[in-house]
C-alpha cells in the first residue's frame, strides 16, 4: 500500500586484517626458516639437500609474504565493493528523499471548525475543552443571513483575499468546491460562489473553471505533483450537511506545485508533501518506511489525527518515530475528532488544513494521519519559504 521502496542491498563491511596475528605468523616464518637453515646445514634435510640452503630456508618467509599480499589485495577489494555500495545507497536514499518530499505550495490557507477551536486557542493550554468524541458539531457561529454556503464561501474568501489579489494575472487560476451538498443544488452554488466571488475578489478576474464534486480524494496533492500541473488551484472544503453523521467543518487552499512556486517567486505560506497511502494492518513497517523516505517527518513538533483511529497506532508510531529520531510522544498526539466530533467525507483535506494551522503557529513539520473505510493516508504538512529553490 505504501511507496513501492526496494532498497539497495549492501553487504556487510569485510573485517581488516588482524596485524597481531600476521605479524605473529611472520614472526613464526623467519624462525621456521632459521630451523631449515640449520637442519640444510647440519645435513639433515635429506629431501632438500640439492636445493639452495638460502631458497630452503626462505620459502616459509615468501609464503607468507605472498600470502599477506592476497589478503591485503582481497581486503582492499571487498573494501572498494563495499564502499561502492554505501556510495550507492547513499544516492539512491538521496534521490528517494527528493522524491517524497515533493510537496504542493500552499501560498494561503485557513480552517474554520465546530466551537471555534483553534491553534491560538489550544495552544493556551485551556481547562475547559469538550471531549466530543462520538458527537456531531456544528459551525454556529457565522452570521444567519442569506444562507449558510453564501456564509461560509464569503468567510473563506475572506480569509485569502489579500493573496488571492496579489496573485500574479499571469497565472491560470483553478477552483474547485467540496461539497457535501446534493447535486441538484450545484447550480445555486455556482450562483453563490460568483456572487461572494465578485463582492469579495472585484480586481480579478473569477478562476477560469470551476469544479464542483462530492469527493476529492488527499491523493490529488500527488497528483498535481506527478503531472507538474501548471496555474493555481483554490480549493474550497464547505463540509456542512452532516446531519447526525458527522460534525461542520470548512477549510480554504490555494495551492500551486513547488516548481510554478519557485519560478514565480511567490512566498509560500506553507507545504504539502507528498502523501502516503497507509496499510492499518502493516502499520508499523509502513510508518518506518514513510519517515525514512520523507525526512522532515522526523523533525515534526507532533502528530495529528483526523479520528480515534490513530489511537490505536500511537503505540507503533512514537517507537518507530524515536528509532529514528524524531521527538515524538504521548502528549505530542492530537486527535481532531476529540475536538470536533465526527469526521466527515473531507476530514483529510480538514485536518490537512488545522495540521497546517499548527505549521505556522509553532513553525514546525507536523505528521497528519487520516483514516478511511479501507486504508489510511499519512503525510507532512510544514511553513513554507520564500524563493526556495526546487531540487
Amino acid at each position: 500500500m505504501g511507496w513501492d521502496r526496494q532498497k539497495p542491498f549492501i553487504t556487510k563491511k569485510t573485517s581488516p586484517p588482524s596485524l597481531g596475528r600476521w605479524l605473529l605468523v611472520g614472526l613464526l616464518s623467519i624462525i621456521v626458516g632459521i630451523l631449515l637453515f640449520s637442519l640444510h646445514a647440519a645435513g639433515r634435510l635429506i629431501g632438500l639437500q640439492t636445493v639452495n640452503i638460502w631458497v630452503a630456508s626462505t620459502i616459509p618467509i615468501i609464503g607468507w609474504g605472498l600470502a599477506f599480499c592476497v589478503r591485503g589485495y582481497m581486503y582492499g577489494r571487498d573494501l572498494s565493493h563495499y564502499t561502492f555500495l554505501q556510495g550507492e545507497a547513499k544516492q539512491a536514499q538521496h534521490e528517494w528523499q527528493t522524491w517524497a518530499e515533493r510537496y504542493m505550495a500552499v501560498l494561503a490557507s485557513c480552517v474554520l471548525l465546530p466551537d471555534v477551536i483553534t491553534v491560538s486557542y489550544l495552544a493556551n493550554k485551556p481547562t475547559d475543552v469538550e471531549f466530543q468524541r462520538g458527537l456531531v458539531r456544528r459551525i454556529d457561529y457565522l452570521p444567519q443571513d442569506k444562507g449558510i454556503e453564501y456564509q461560509a464561501i464569503m468567510a473563506l474568501l475572506v480569509s485569502i483575499q489579500q493573496t488571492l489579489n496579489s496573485l500574479p494575472p499571469d497565472i491560470e487560476l483553478r477552483a474547485t468546491l467540496l461539497t457535501d451538498s446534493e447535486p441538484a443544488e450545484y447550480e445555486q452554488l455556482r450562483a453563490v460562489w460568483a456572487q461572494c466571488w465578485d463582492k469579495v475578489i472585484p480586481t480579478r478576474f473569477a478562476p477560469t473553471t470551476l469544479t464542483l464534486s462530492t469527493e476529492m480524494p488527499y491523493s490529488k496533492i500527488e497528483d498535481g505533483i506527478k503531472n507538474a500541473i501548471t496555474g493555481a488551484e483554490l480549493i474550497l472544503v464547505l463540509q456542512l450537511h452532516g446531519d447526525e453523521n458527522y460534525s461542520d467543518g470548512l477549510a480554504v487552499f490555494l495551492l500551486t506545485t513547488d516548481d510554478m512556486a519557485q519560478r514565480h517567486q511567490l512566498p509560500i505560506q506553507g507545504r504539502l508533501l507528498r502523501p502516503m497511502q497507509l496499510n492499518i494492518e502493516q502499520a508499523e513497517s509502513e510508518i518506518a518506511l514513510f519517515m525514512e523516505t520523507q525526512s522532515l517527518a522526523c523533525r515534526a513538533g507532533g502528530i495529528l489525527g483526523d479520528s480515534t483511529k490513530l489511537m490505536s497506532l500511537t503505540p507503533k508510531i512514537i517507537p518507530v518515530g524515536r528509532q529514528l529520531g524524531a521527538n515524538f510522544s504521548a502528549e505530542s498526539v492530537l486527535i481532531q475528532e476529540s475536538l470536533t466530533g465526527i469526521p466527515g467525507p473531507f476530514s483529510a483535506w480538514l485536518v490537512a488544513a488545522f495540521g497546517l494551522d499548527f505549521a505556522y503557529y509553532y513553525d514546525m513539520p507536523y505528521v497528519v494521519f487520516s483514516f478511511g473505510p479501507e486504508c489510511g493516508v499519512v503525510s507532512t504538512v510544514s511553513p513554507g519559504v520564500c524563493n526556495e529553490d526546487v531540487e
